[in-house]
This record gives structure tokens, sequence and C-alpha cells, in this order.
């Protein structure tokens, strides 16, 4: 995938209308998720970047600093509303931490699911949570993904399901027991069980051939977003059983992020902007 930036950290506080570089003495790697939180008045915002760095804000983006180096990449992340933050990595590994305590902070790292001899091959594109407690991961390999969930704050984790032939590189929750899951060959799936089973949804109306689903955002129990390579928007607000086309760009669609049904941000491929509706 070639969703990646390299270099910087940028920052808007106008519903996304014009953005500054903020964070500017550092020498990011090539850069890939991030998360934000606000648990007891504290908004948590966590980044990373493939040279394994974490880096946090506690001030709405404004100042960052290196929170620690993980010694494995960073490639997604996510925050409970109780402070835990998980970042998902390279060799099946999920790392946590609780973000309330003092940097360095120590993360823990378990591995989601397969044996040591086999997880150099195996990547967490995706790891979501609500709580905290019930997370939610995506494991993508050479030959297919995996869904594997935990019910401890990331401290052991079980497969749900396994896909060869299909890439997943997005999960998102909507509470505890909703969240979606999306992927390459036009693949999306959904739980309602916290990640314990997971149906298909085949009612995209898509008619741009085979595409990626390459982000997710759930609004609430019943309200999604998804972010296609096609450079279409999908909303739903029955949990995924139909879906409506609310936004074409015409560029490819690698990130997206709701705060309301009336505002939100999506980034397109390198060079090629970012989207707002602004409110």
């Amino acid at each position: 995938r070639d969703f990646y930036q390299i270099g910087a950290i940028v920052r808007s506080t106008n519903y996304g209308l014009t953005w500054t570089q903020v964070a500017t003495s550092f020498s990011f790697g090539i850069m890939t998720g991030i998360a934000s939180r606000t648990v007891s008045g504290t908004t948590h915002i966590l980044t990373g970047d493939y040279s394994q760095n974490v880096y946090y804000s506690s001030d709405d983006g404004a100042t960052w600093t290196l929170d620690t180096s993980l010694g494995f990449q960073a490639i997604c992340m996510t925050i409970g509303s109780n402070g835990m933050g998980f970042i998902g990595s390279s060799r099946a590994a999920v790392f946590s931490a609780d973000l309330s305590t003092s940097m360095p902070r120590t993360w823990t790292s378990v591995q989601t699911y397969v044996p040591s001899s086999q997880a150099a091959s195996h990547f967490v594109y995706g790891v979501s949570t609500i709580n905290g407690v019930n997370v939610v991961a995506v494991i993508l390999s050479s030959t297919g993904s995996r869904i594997a969930y935990s019910t401890n704050s990331g401290t052991s984790w079980t497969t749900s399901m396994t896909l060869t032939g299909v890439s997943l590189y997005c999960v998102a929750h909507g509470d505890n027991s909703f969240a979606l899951a999306g992927g390459s060959t036009s693949y999306i799936a959904r739980t309602l069980d916290g990640g314990v089973t997971w149906a298909n949804l085949t009612t995209f109306p898509n008619t741009a051939g085979v595409i990626r689903y390459q982000a997710i955002s759930v609004l609430s129990t019943t309200t999604a977003f998804v972010a296609g390579s096609n450079g279409r928007i999908y909303r739903t607000l029955d949990q995924g059983s139909t879906w409506t086309i609310v936004a074409r760009t015409g560029v490819e669609l690698q990130s997206i992020a709701m705060l309301s049904t009336s505002y939100g941000v999506a980034g397109g491929a390198a060079t090629r902007g970012i989207y707002a509706v602004v409110p």
C-alpha cells in the first residue's frame, strides 16, 4: 500500500480548511496512523512511524514529544475510554500502554495469534477499541488475513476469522459489540458480538469494479462511513445493512475520520490532498 506520508504532522483548527505543520523539530520516518481520545479531560493523541517511534500529544496536537521507540514498526493505533493505548505493529504484535502514566512509557507487546516462527511475515494493519478492554485487530500476511479479538486489554488474543486471498486494512468499533472491517476485493465484514463472529456484507452500491476499502469511521451503533480506493465515500445508517454513496472525490482515499454526520476529513493518496466536510 502507498498510503503513508513521510516526515510531517499537520494540524487544523478550522474544520480542515487549512493545515499547519507542527512538531517540526523531529526527523520523522514514514508516518503511519493517528488516534485520539479524550479521557478525564485530557485529549490523548498518538501517531507513529516506520522508524519504530511513537509520538504523543496531550494539547490537541499543538506540541508533541517522542513517547518511545518500540523496536517494531508502528503501523496503526487506537485509544480506549479507559486511557489504554494500543499500537499495531509488525511481527503480528499489538503493543499496549496506560496513557495516564508518565513518559517514557513502557509498552507491552503481545503476539496476536501466530507462532513465533511465522510472526515475521504478519502485520497488524488495523486495531480498534471503545473501552480499552475489548479490542479487535486485523492481521495481514502474504496469503490473506485474520481477525483476532481480545477481551482483556490485549493480554491474550483469539482468532475469530481467517481469510485467504483477502487483505484486510482497517477495523473500527461503534460500541463494544458492533464493528466493521474492510479490505481488498471489495470485502467488508460486520460483527455484532465484539469480534467473536463476522459476516461479509454485500450491500454496497459499488459500480466501479473491485476496489479496496481502506478506512472506516464508525460514529455510533448504527452510523458508519467507509472510504474506498475508487475515491468514493459510503455511508450506512443501519449497521451496514444498506449503504449510499455520499461523496465522489476522484482520487484514491486511504483515511477517513468523521466527528459527526456533517463534519469530517478524508485523506487521499500521496500529494493528492485532504478533503473536508465542513459543518
